[in-house]
């Protein structure tokens, strides 16, 4: 079976999202917090499945593994768009959420799916 066209159609369709998360980010100026820590609302929540975050999947570098962020923060860096988030079961704290990396495009579709229209304030 050949799948070339495929893997084309899908690798366009990826790069696609990521440039219209990219536009979107430098359009909210370089960055969007889902969340901000300091948050005094925060306090009440018991889940973070309360505040509709976008969840993911992404592979993390910081702990060697695959699963499921909660995002809390897309930014431009210096070498592209970062994702931040915490562990979708082992999210205590906001000052501990880590660098996401490889996040699945249907995450990438979620975040902008989530992510609000810039020029409405």
């Amino acid at each position: 079976m050949n799948i070339e066209n495929l893997n084309q159609r899908w690798f366009s369709l990826k790069d696609d999202a990521n440039q219209t998360l990219l536009d979107a980010i430098k359009a909210h100026g370089g960055a969007y917090y889902f969340v901000d820590e300091n948050d005094e609302s925060l306090a009440e929540i018991d889940d973070l499945s309360e505040l509709e975050l976008p969840l993911v999947d992404a592979y993390t570098y910081y702990k060697g593994r695959q699963g499921s962020f909660y995002v809390t923060s897309v930014i431009l860096g210096n070498h592209g768009i970062e994702f931040y988030g915490m562990d979708e079961y082992d999210c205590i704290d906001f000052k501990d959420a880590i660098q996401l990396d490889h996040v699945s495009l249907g995450g990438i579709l979620d975040i902008l799916e989530n992510l609000p229209d810039p020029n409405i304030k």
